[in-house]
């Protein structure tokens, strides 16, 4: 830390003092960054692939610090500039003098893709070039190399929209910028594809390593969809006909088989990447940087996602070792039960993290280190299994003794291991839904359950990565963890949702609906699962109202059951709030078109909430009240069920107000009256029992009803906001000051009135409490 504060004060004064020492310091700063860029920049920062870096681990960090280094010298110059104007001029001179393209390939080898991308700009800069090419006047146009490099600054930024502007930057857009937004966006399908006919072209070997760009696509895309076996068949078969391949193919069939749990193939790529790594250059071992939709493996390059260049000819740069090998490693050494060799491999592994997030910390970025603290995450979670591991094993040894079985719990886990385990839930749960964070995190925890004999806690972690894989839209990853979950423990529950969930999500909603009814006919199935029955049941009613498959009576049963089993569940009373909506919505329209029962529009009887003569306002009592609840158990739905409900209620309030203005009578009086004195209950009752902060995220909607006509409405939407105005007045008060100035006399004076109100500290019968 000394001497890197000391750094720029050092360097500061070499480059003042003389030309000689400032030539010193341009030079070593050019050796760090080609170092850093892996020789693949010359002289005119035009990329070469020369050659590769050669000092190994610290790399990174020496690059860092030399970002910092200038950063700190510009800022210097901007602060002294009236000050000391010569020293000024000499640094900015010193500044302008190193390539723009060099600072930029050498930050986005290092993974830090906004620092390439300011460098980047620098350069376009001042060559008169523009990326908005439609505001700005240029004097020439992006060369397609310089294209292609910035294509692969927005990969790593995960900037889809600037992808897709790619193409409109080159004189003659190619085929390959396609291949860039297909394999940010995951859609590993059509990646692959790509990478089928550069194969069936006959790209040639690049840079003599042996495997051509395509064909680390090919393996990256097959990886990407969980063809893992696939991956290490793959990689089998390259080392078998090519002697001098990289150990980056070994490491992306380690990659494989140790998630596959197929530890002599693991054993011999191990020992390959050790036997070869003295002979290849750049074969230190560096984790990954961030990956789009794939775990940090070899088969992604470090810091360069992918690089696409001009013609039919693709152009990245040569994959660098990850830290998949060494995760490999650390199981291996946990499976083979060698304590020595397992904290060896573990402080390995945490030594080759540690020096990228230092660098990364450097930088401040967050999205620059997470890879690393996913890998640290793993080494974690390594360290408590191989506890749990032996805590088995000496039960496994007691219990022989005894001629007893090990205790198990309902995932099949042995309760002496249970402990040790306990916390991975909630560690899983901090780490972002995406396939790259969890899909390393799921694999190991698989293999570990596995060298358990907890099968069904295997199982479940298939059908996490399943879920993970579905929501990210990767539905053939998906489903291939569905069919591996299966064969695990065979069809539940849980299982068959998640399927039916797929099928939805493909658009084949009739299949999915099917797919629940059939799970929901095992009792057995139901009783072992209730809460996943529950579930199932909710999405059936769900379903059934959009495809048309059942009618209204049916779909309420529905709701009604789940609603009997779980009465907290926020989920189920939102979506029968909404059921019930949007059947008041068709009932609306069919009482101002006056159509009814078979005269319906066939659009309403498929929705099967048609069908007779009830009146919208007969559900709205029901409504407002599910739509309360959903409130008062979660916050998922607030920002939908808190503005309809109170826009319910205040509809309800000016048809009140109205009837009573003309004096409505008879039936139709008697009932609106019922209805509104029923919603003033449900919206008198919530207000008390819902938080206050729950209440502030429909301020606007409350203020603006401070006058409203009907006299209960308008009290206790004052009560609320004056509540409000107490407990919260930072946000309240921005809100009704200006409030207080409006020409509308009513608006004015109730404004005033609350903030008096509150400023006095006057309390209603409900009380003004925020929690």
């Amino acid at each position: 830390r000394i001497a890197l504060f000391l750094l720029p004060y050092m360097v500061l004064d070499a480059i003042v003092e003389s030309d000689d020492r400032r030539t010193a310091v341009e030079l070593e700063i050019v050796a760090v960054l080609h170092d850093a860029a892996g020789g693949d920049v010359n002289e005119d920062g035009v990329n070469a692939l020369a050659g590769a870096s050669v000092s190994h681990g610290r790399t990174e960090l020496a690059a860092q610090t030399i970002f910092t280094l200038l950063d700190q010298l510009k800022g210097w110059s901007d602060a002294n500039k009236s000050k000391d104007p010569e020293s000024v001029r000499i640094v900015r001179e010193t500044l302008q003098g190193l390539s723009f393209t060099l600072e930029a390939r050498a930050a986005q080898r290092c993974g830090a893709s906004a620092r390439a991308l300011m460098y980047f700009e620098d350069y376009l800069r001042s060559n008169k070039m523009t990326l908005n090419q439609a505001t700005s006047v240029k004097n020439q146009d992006i060369p397609d190399t310089d294209v292609s490099f910035l294509a692969t600054i927005y990969q790593g930024l995960a900037e889809p929209d600037a992808l897709a502007s790619i193409p409109r930057l080159r004189a003659t857009p190619q085929p390959e910028d396609q291949l860039l937004q297909h394999e940010e966006a995951g859609e590993w399908e059509e990646a692959l594809v790509h990478y089928e006919s550069a194969l069936q072209r006959g790209e040639e070997v690049m840079n003599n390593t042996g495997v051509s760009v395509a064909e680390w696509g090919r393996l990256r895309c097959l990886q990407g969809l969980g063809h893992l076996r696939a991956v290490q068949r793959e990689v089998q078969s390259m080392i078998r006909s090519r002697p001098d391949a990289p150990p980056t193919l070994a490491e992306a069939g380690a990659a494989a088989a140790w998630r596959l749990g197929q530890w002599d193939d693991l054993d011999s790529l191990l020992s390959k990447i050790d036997t070869d790594t003295s002979n290849h250059v750049n074969c230190g071992l560096k984790r990954s940087h961030r990956q789009t939709a794939v775990a940090p493996s070899a088969l992604t390059p470090s810091g360069v996602p992918l690089t696409v260049g001009v013609g039919a000819n693709l152009n990245v740069e040569i994959p660098q070792l990850s830290a998949d090998a060494a995760v490999g490693r650390v199981l291996l050494a946990l499976q083979k039960n060698d304590g020595d060799a397992f904290q060896s491999a573990c402080s390995s592994a945490r030594d080759a993290v540690i020096t990228p997030l230092r660098a990364a910390s450097m930088e401040g970025s967050y999205l620059r280190a997470h890879a690393a603290l996913v890998q640290l995450h793993l080494i974690q979670e390594a360290e408590t299994a191989w506890n749990a591991v032996r805590l088995v094993n000496e039960a496994k040894s007691a219990a022989a003794v005894t001629k007893t079985r090990i205790p198990m719990d309902t995932a099949d886990i042995p309760l002496v291991s249970a402990k040790e385990l306990k916390s991975w839930d909630n560690r899983l749960d901090r780490t972002p839904p995406n396939m790259a964070a969890r899909e390393p995190i799921l694999a190991l925890r698989r293999t570990v359950y596995k060298l358990l004999g907890a099968k069904s806690a295997a199982s479940k972690t298939w059908l996490e990565q399943a879920r993970v894989a579905r929501s990210a839209g990767h539905y053939g990853a998906a489903q291939l963890a569905l069919l591996e979950s299966r064969s695990e423990t065979g069809m539940s529950l849980p299982l068959a949702l998640e399927q039916a969930k797929l099928l939805w999500a493909e658009g084949r909603p009739h299949r999915a609906v099917l797919e629940v009814e059939e799970a929901l006919r095992d009792q057995d199935a139901i009783l072992a699962h209730p809460e996943h029955a529950a579930k199932a049941l909710l999405k059936l009613a769900r379903w059934s109202a959009v495809t048309g498959q059942k009618q209204k009576t049916e779909i309420l049963k529905f709701y009604e059951s789940v609603l009997r089993d779980y009465k907290s569940w926020e989920k189920s009373h939102f979506h029968v709030a909404r059921y019930m909506d949007e059947w008041m919505k068709d009932a609306t329209k069919r009482e101002m078109g006056g159509e009814s029962g078979a005269n319906l529009p066939v659009s309403v009887r498929r929705k099967g909430i048609g069908g007779d003569d009830e009146e919208a306002i007969d559900y709205l009592h029901e409504t407002v009240r599910e739509y309360g609840l959903s409130i008062k158990f979660g916050h998922r739905h607030i920002y939908e069920s808190l503005p309809r409900m109170l826009t319910l209620w205040f509809d309800i309030g000016d048809r009140f107000y109205a009837s009573e203005d003309v004096q409505v009578v008879g039936r139709s009086g008697a009932k609106l009256k019922k209805i509104f004195t029923e919603v003033m209950a449900a919206i008198n009752s919530f207000s008390d029992q819902l938080p206050l902060y729950k209440w502030l995220t429909a301020l606007p909607q409350l203020t603006s009803r401070l006058s409203h006509n009907e006299k209960d409405v308008r009290k206790l939407v004052q009560t609320l906001v004056i509540r409000l105005l107490i407990n919260f007045p930072d946000q309240v008060l921005w809100a009704l000051v200006p409030m207080a100035r409006s020409r509308d006399v009513d608006r004015a004076a109730s404004a005033k009135q609350i903030i008096a109100s509150a400023r006095n500290g006057k309390a209603d019968t409900t009380g003004m409490r925020a929690d």
